[in-house]
């Protein structure tokens, strides 16, 4: 869809996050966090204004900060019953958690006319929605009211004057730098991309060096079905209940002021920064992407 307008809620301060984004990645949550957040809002307006609904087509993530802490097992060893003096063993995974701050752009298309209807939805339910709904797993505490731009050079145009943040974007085409006779993998491509090597230097101390230049990150962006889906018990909603194997893409740290530059003079695509549900139901890959 066409987007008619757009919704940023800036400098979101998210506590207690979860950030094992899956089994392979600790660190920056999952895309599909912060694209479920976008539709859990999509939805909710639609319950509350059906006369003014909207889809969201995309997420925008601006990263400001962020920090990790050190893991801890997940609950700690426990008294079993009555019998005195029997410990349960605690668990041996770590649960890992972090606090950030994002800002969040949503690009939204809405029924009749964007100029009435998105800022009575932006007045009336934005605050609410990020006090009421858990982002990543951890509480939001928003420091600003929540703003609508109405066509995406007005969009454009504020963010220029956000002077520090990094978008996330996608950077799927390092997996594709590898050469066809180099007989590697997915994973050696990934590998590849992420890797960094030690130069010696003569004064003794030597330096880190990237493979690929910029802030380069694994990011966890979906799931490839390994079965098809079937009734289980003890599934939400008696929904069809499926297995399913993370995909892990590569992404990159930029910037805000280069990527504004870019656009600009015509360097970056618009739909570059946004994130959006993508589906492909032949080969069971339900992931996130910008292109």
């Amino acid at each position: 869809m066409i987007p008619n307008g757009y919704i940023l809620f800036k400098d979101v301060r998210v506590e207690g996050l979860n950030a094992e984004a899956n089994q392979y990645i600790t660190g920056f949550p999952a895309i599909t966090s912060f694209t479920g957040y976008g539709h859990l809002f999509e939805r909710k307006v639609n319950e509350l204004f059906p006369d003014n609904r909207i889809t969201v087509n995309g997420v925008s993530i601006i990263s400001h900060t962020f920090q990790l802490y050190d893991g801890h097992p997940k609950c700690t060893g426990e008294t079993e019953g009555l019998v005195k003096n029997k410990m349960i063993a605690p668990p041996i995974l770590e649960e890992i958690k972090a606090d950030m701050i994002v800002s969040l752009i949503f690009s939204v298309t809405i029924q009749g006319d964007p100029a009435e209807n998105l800022p009575e939805i932006v007045g009336e339910y934005a605050h609410i929605f990020l006090n009421d709904f858990p982002l990543c797993g951890g509480t939001c505490w928003p420091t600003n009211e929540a703003e609508y731009f109405l066509d995406e050079q007005e969009l454009w145009d504020y963010l220029e004057t956000i002077s520090q943040g990094y978008f996330l974007v996608e950077r799927t085409d390092l997996l594709a730098d590898i050469d066809d006779n180099d007989n590697q993998d997915s994973l050696d491509e990934l590998l590849n991309a992420l890797i960094i090597y030690k130069v010696e230097q003569k004064s003794g101390n030597p330096i880190w060096n990237r493979q690929q230049p910029g802030w380069i990150v694994p990011i966890a962006v979906g799931y490839q079905a390994i079965e098809t889906p079937q009734k289980r018990l003890g599934v939400r909603g008696s929904q069809p209940h499926i297995y399913a194997e993370p995909i892990i893409n590569i992404g990159e740290f930029i910037p805000i002021q280069r990527i504004v530059s870019d656009y600009f003079i015509d360097q970056v695509e618009p739909s570059k920064i946004f994130w959006q549900h993508k589906n492909n139901s032949e080969f069971g890959f339900y992931y996130t992407t910008t292109t």
